[in-house]
């Protein structure tokens, strides 16, 4: 409804408030992370602008107070994110843990329960009286509402009532003697390794890695994850091989749906080159094989109540006889026959591969292999990511 300094904001709300009957009404202040950005966060100026846009949220309230708006209101004030130094995007503490404070007749005193920034949307239809659609993954948290009851969260729970992979608790890379992904995979056979622990090497040695733009490290299935919402990570060449090639990786698409594009892994410089590439788009997990020519496309749902969640991915590609295999968590999730063949001389190579781009993407754990997986080796890859 309009733009400007904190206190010309606090205004125009003021006067919403007075002279209109808003059902919902969102107000962002904007000086608390530019402080934070400027003088690092948690210093004594970025606490004192803390201190004064408090006075600007008392300013709406006694507003509200003045108009006899407060008893049927529900209020919400809460922080976008933390941060650590000038920056935030990460994985610590400082970036991810907020204050979340809720005002209304039906909300009980005191601390409430687990809560997510996503929760605020189950919080806000709940107070309109909304019944909230399926299809979301936010939940009330336990204990805010007298009148209001908690659920598990929608997403976190499969068809048959048992949970994913997001009830895990995270834990480090393992590292200890007869732990580690070489005593469970053939490192022999890998082009690449991509664990995203803090950082974008390649831990084969096989490939160099750029990042460009900003790539936030979170929390993953093991140690951290690369997210992609302002990066792509390019790399030299990896060998897809011109017999197999098998990529396996964790995912997690953080809402459902949209038509973005969302490159996982692609050896192509542009739709009609010649490579392999990775990618979804709406509820689809797309693999492309680019022959110069034309493409072989295949596209195949994403496994149910995936937004949000962590869940692996394995294709595995016979080039001899023309069969791809997708496995979602392990389990053969469809195999697939080409009608179209692949030349056995064709080098899906590319001079520069592209993991990620600039979409809401992260990923975890990325391994490009030089042949097909068989069965026990997706068991054994099965057994390390569950030890």
């Amino acid at each position: 409804m309009g733009t400007g300094s904190d206190e010309e904001v606090c205004e125009k709300v003021c006067g919403v408030i007075r002279n209109e009957d808003p059902k919902l009404l969102f107000v962002q202040f904007d000086s608390v992370d530019g402080a934070g950005h400027r003088y690092t966060y948690g210093t004594k100026p970025y606490l004192d602008t803390i201190t004064y846009i408090d006075s600007l949220l008392g300013k709406i309230f006694n507003t509200a107070e003045e108009c006899g708006k407060v008893e049927n209101t529900l209020f919400i004030v809460t922080a976008d994110h933390g941060g650590y130094k000038t920056n935030h995007g990460g994985s610590t503490d400082d970036e991810k843990l907020i204050s979340y404070f809720v005002r209304g007749k039906s909300v009980n005193k005191g601390e409430f329960g687990y809560c997510e920034i996503r929760d605020t949307a189950a919080i806000t239809a709940f107070a309109l009286g909304f019944e909230q659609p399926a299809c979301w993954s936010s939940r009330l948290p336990d204990g805010l509402f007298a009148d209001g009851f908690s659920f598990e969260r929608p997403s976190e729970v499969a068809a048959d009532g048992s949970k994913r992979y997001s009830d895990r608790q995270n834990q480090p890379t393992p590292a200890a003697p007869g732990k580690t992904i070489r005593d469970f995979a053939r490192w022999d056979g890998m082009r690449c390794y991509f664990p995203f622990d803090n950082d974008a090497e390649d831990k084969t040695g096989k490939t160099t890695a750029d990042v460009e733009g900003k790539l936030y490290y979170t929390k993953g299935f093991y140690g951290s994850a690369a997210t992609f919402d302002d990066a792509a990570i390019r790399c030299s060449a990896v060998n897809a091989g011109t017999d197999y090639y098998t990529i396996a990786v964790w995912i997690r698409k953080d809402f459902a749906g949209g038509s973005e594009k969302m490159n996982i892994f692609s050896t192509k410089k542009n739709e009609n080159d010649v490579g392999l590439s990775f990618f979804i788009q709406g509820d689809e997990l797309i693999h492309e094989i680019g022959m110069g020519d034309g493409n072989i496309h295949y596209a195949h749902p994403l496994p149910g109540n995936y937004a949000g969640n962590w869940f692996h991915f394995i294709c595995s590609y016979d080039r001899n006889e023309n069969e791809l295999c997708y496995y979602y968590d392990f389990a053969l999730e469809t195999d697939w026959y080409s009608e179209v063949e692949v030349p056995r001389e064709l080098k899906l190579d590319g001079n520069k591969v592209t993991i990620g781009g600039n979409a809401s993407l992260s990923l975890d754990d990325l391994i490009v292999f030089d042949h097909k997986l068989s069965d026990p080796e997706i068991d054994d890859l099965q057994r390390y990511y569950e030890q």
